[in-house]
């Protein structure tokens, strides 16, 4: 395994969904977890964000995600901060999938390279003042009852008008001329 190989664990912290994407845990068995902390796979499982920003602090590298079929592509690759896939070693360190020499290779290297001083352009003082700026100036009001006159057209159209928010939707729909908003709570307008 590439845990003694490289002397090193490869953790995370994961929560295993028994039904996820379908699965049955009745039909199928329960979900196998890849945790195997005698070979260097620890799951340190759900976490404060002190816990979480400990465990990073002292990562070497994180493992993304990507198309298998365009491995490549950085437009398919989802990654914790996906900002920073614009960059090269010694910042981010890319592999093929499957290439098990250069994974190897990649991860003793990008453990045994110190980063220098960096600040990406979009991380600057600068750039955070006018993302804040941007921020607190925008009529976010007028903005929420743009976007709720258009779903109240939709269902007025007799269409389901829903707002996707990571696995959770927004649903609107009129009744004895109330609108109820469903998401984690309720919110009655007349």
């Amino acid at each position: 395994m590439a845990a003694q190989e490289l002397e090193m664990n490869f953790v995370g912290g994961w929560m295993l969904d028994q039904h996820y994407l379908g699965w049955d845990p009745k039909r199928q068995g329960d979900m196998p977890d890849i945790a195997d902390p005698g070979h260097g796979v620890i799951n340190f499982g759900s976490q404060s964000a002190e816990d979480f920003m400990a465990h990073v602090g002292l990562s070497k590298a994180m493992i993304i995600n990507w198309n298998r079929d365009d491995p490549w592509n950085k437009s398919h690759w989802h990654t914790q901060h996906p900002s920073l896939n614009q960059f090269e070693p010694p910042y981010v360190y890319h592999v093929h999938a499957r290439d098990w020499d250069s994974f190897l290779k990649t991860v003793a290297i990008a453990s045994a390279t110190e980063i220098p001083k960096f600040i990406p352009q979009h991380m600057t003082e600068l750039a955070v003042q006018e993302r804040l700026i941007k921020l607190m100036e925008t009529d976010w009001r007028a903005l929420a009852a743009s976007l709720l006159e258009e779903r109240l057209q939709d269902v007025a159209n007799g269409k389901q008008a829903y707002y996707g928010v990571k696995f959770r939707k927004w649903a609107l729909s009129r009744s004895h001329g109330t609108v109820v908003i469903h998401y984690p709570f309720l919110a009655v307008l007349t």
